[in-house]
């Protein structure tokens, strides 16, 4: 993969779908699990609307993250149950003096 996350612009090349599910879990600071079955990769280019674009600013007249990703890329963002993997701590201790 080639390519990078900006604020408001996300440009990837030669990735699969997976790895753009990852990009844009970062991006929501939610899971986002590939639900489309597609396989190969691709070249990707998005443009939205940051969160943090101040009113009035000329990048604040774009669409929201979810909202481009339908319009630009023809996908979507749903919520909804899937099987995530997770980390679970059970026990700590402190390290002893050797």
């Amino acid at each position: 993969m080639k390519g990078g996350i900006f604020n408001g612009r996300l440009e990837l090349h030669n990735i699969d779908m997976a790895g753009l599910a990852e990009a844009l879990a970062g991006r929501t600071g939610h899971p986002v699990v590939d639900m489309t079955h597609l396989t190969g990769a691709f070249d990707v280019s998005l443009k939205w609307t940051p969160d943090n674009a101040p009113p009035g600013d000329a990048k604040a007249d774009g669409p929201s993250l979810y909202t481009a990703l339908g319009e630009q890329l023809g996908l979507r963002l749903e919520s909804t149950k899937a099987p995530v993997g997770v980390i679970v701590v059970d026990h700590m201790e402190k390290p002893g003096g050797n």
